[in-house]
């Protein structure tokens, strides 16, 4: 029997999170460059170069923003797509450790299970998932009334402060759009590149070298 290093196992683990991470960055710097030629390209190339710096700061300023609530705004395609070009990737990867796990003599067959489950995996992650989405916001909202209530029993207490603004804004304008494109990319492509990722290769590749600790 083969046995691997845990230099190289260590390495297996780290490239392929370094394979998520760098198709996840460079698909939103092309999405946010891509937008920010566009708004340039509509404003007109010419108006940057007589512009006072005063007034540059502050067009870049707006620029800026609407950058952000633009990438903000269609972060759900950009997991869909981002979903699209890992998990064959990932699937790929997959294969090639089942070969690999037979050439070191560790691999193991996985019993059988009904495969009708499959049909309801779907609806039950669904539901989960936007159900553990409304139960977050509503715990959000409790804590801040508390923050508040707490507030204004102090002495002089007449103020109250969001603390969440950032995060309820941000939130409005993901979750805005087509409610088909919050499934697929919430409900769908997020949580099978998760499990792809994690449970199917970082996990499992720690597990052949590292022993696992029972909780």
């Amino acid at each position: 029997m083969k046995k691997e290093s845990i230099g190289i196992t260590i390495w297996r683990i780290i490239y392929t999170i370094l394979i998520f991470l760098g198709v996840d960055t460079i698909l939103t710097m092309f999405v946010m460059y891509g937008y920010m030629f566009y708004e340039m390209f509509q404003m007109g190339l010419e108006s940057f170069a007589n512009m006072d710096s005063e007034t540059l700061v502050q067009m870049t300023q707006e620029l800026t923003e609407k950058i952000m609530n633009f990438t903000y705004a269609n972060s759900l395609y950009i997991t869909i797509a981002r979903c699209a070009i890992v998990a064959p990737i990932l699937f790929m990867l997959m294969r090639k450790d089942i070969k690999r796990d037979k050439q070191y003599g560790r691999y193991k067959e996985y019993t059988p299970y009904n495969k009708a489950f499959l049909l309801v995996l779907p609806v039950l992650g669904i539901v989960s998932a936007l159900s553990f989405n409304h139960v977050v916001m509503m715990g959000l909202e409790m804590l801040q009334d508390l923050i508040n209530w707490i507030l204004r029993s102090l002495p002089n207490g007449e103020f109250a402060i969001d603390l969440f603004e950032t995060f309820n804004e941000t939130s409005g304008i993901i979750y805005s759009g087509n409610l088909f494109v919050q499934i697929v990319a919430t409900c769908i492509g997020a949580p099978l590149v998760e499990e792809l990722l994690f449970r199917g290769l970082v996990y499992k590749r720690m597990r052949t070298k590292f022993k696992v600790l029972p909780c």
